[in-house]
């Protein structure tokens, strides 16, 4: 796939990509930075996009894939440091937890 046939194709669309994105991140900055991040996935893989029959419908996958994994990364996540061991320091673990704006997110969409 070539520049203009891939602007003609996917740049329309970056406008329901970038609805898809903020409903389901909720901030404008990373439904943004999804957006660019998913055009240019896509734009790395154009030489496979000639077989995608539905542009449409492929590219609102990918962006909705993507928010997704953003998501999960977002959840709980548990980080153990261990000391050294002569310095008579007991092993620390700490938590992050997900917000609850992501907590029900997360569970609306059953991931």
């Amino acid at each position: 796939m070539n520049r203009t046939l891939f602007t003609e194709t996917y740049i329309p669309l970056q406008d329901k990509y970038y609805r898809i994105a903020l409903r389901l991140l909720t901030s404008k900055d990373e439904a943004r930075d999804a957006v660019q991040e998913c055009l240019t996935r896509l734009w790395d893989q154009r030489d496979k996009l000639i077989a995608i029959t539905n542009p449409d419908a492929y590219g609102s996958r990918v962006v909705r894939n993507y928010c997704l994994d953003r998501l999960r990364s977002k959840q709980s996540t548990e980080v153990s440091l261990q000391p050294a061991h002569d310095l008579g320091v007991n092993t620390t673990t700490i938590t992050l937890q997900r917000d609850e704006a992501t907590n029900d997110r997360v569970a609306s969409l059953g991931i």
